[in-house]
């Protein structure tokens, strides 16, 4: 998604040719293909929830109505699929037996072989474990040998792919309430200071930080150093950039 932002902002700019411009478009196409191919669901969202949030800050009205024409559309689509799916017409395989459309109805079928399954067990047996310390938890890095020890391996990992639950399991109430209070600055601090600037910088930064807090509420983010290095060394950046802007504007 990181990769693919970019892209986006080189096909946006000014300084760039024609020529490059479809290059970074051609680049962009490929990028999507490949995060449809993962079969990533959170990867999916994550990139779909970035485009809703940066639309409607900049374009509203435009993407209130680009969306409605969408949902039409697609229902239209899903209507005329089921119907010439119909044996008696070109006998199509289902809809929801499609790869993409399957990894997506899977999160409502309550299919027992679907990870959502499994990540509710395990948050509902790592939340319960947490209630054993819910103060201060069990201590940093403790959450795999707990879920181990509580789980066995044999249900596969033992990652919470929760970050919050995580959090709680490992460091209690009080190490959860201020990793929330962390987030909550964070977020309002860049949209207060978009409201104020409206730095295009500062918006994509915003939204970013948004998706990345928020799937964290299904996947194993934080454990990720190398991404929480790249996301905070571009919060530093754009925040300095504004700053700069800012004194140099002034």
């Amino acid at each position: 998604i990181l990769d693919l932002i970019g892209v986006i902002y080189f096909y946006k700019s000014n300084v760039i040719s024609k020529l490059e411009r479809e290059i970074f478009a051609l680049i962009g196409i490929f990028y999507v293909i490949v995060l449809l191919i993962t079969f990533t669901r959170g990867a999916w969202f994550g990139l779909i929830l970035f485009v809703i949030l940066m639309s409607l800050a900049q374009y509203p009205l435009k993407t209130l109505k680009i969306s409605s024409i969408i949902i039409g559309s697609s229902i239209i689509a899903i209507l005329t699929y089921n119907f010439l799916a119909s044996p008696n017409i070109l006998d199509l395989k289902p809809l929801n037996q499609l790869p993409v459309i399957n990894r997506v109805v899977g999160l409502f079928n309550s299919d027992p072989t679907d990870s959502v399954i499994w990540r509710l067990n395990m948050w509902d047996d790592a939340y319960n474990k947490a209630l054993e310390s819910p103060i201060i938890g069990f201590g940093t890095g403790s959450s795999e040998i707990i879920i181990e020890q509580t789980r066995g391996t044999f249900r596969g990992s033992v990652e919470v792919h929760n970050d919050y639950i995580k959090i709680f399991l490992e460091q209690g109430i009080i190490g959860l309430s201020i990793y929330i209070m962390l987030i909550l600055n964070i977020l309002f601090t860049l949209y207060y200071k978009y409201v104020k600037d409206k730095n295009i910088y500062i918006l994509t930064i915003a939204n970013l930080m948004t998706i990345i807090y928020t799937v964290s509420l299904w996947d194993n983010l934080l454990r990720g150093t190398v991404l929480m290095w790249i996301l905070f060394l571009l919060l530093g950046g754009v925040l300095h950039y504004n700053q700069l802007n800012k004194q140099f504007n002034n």
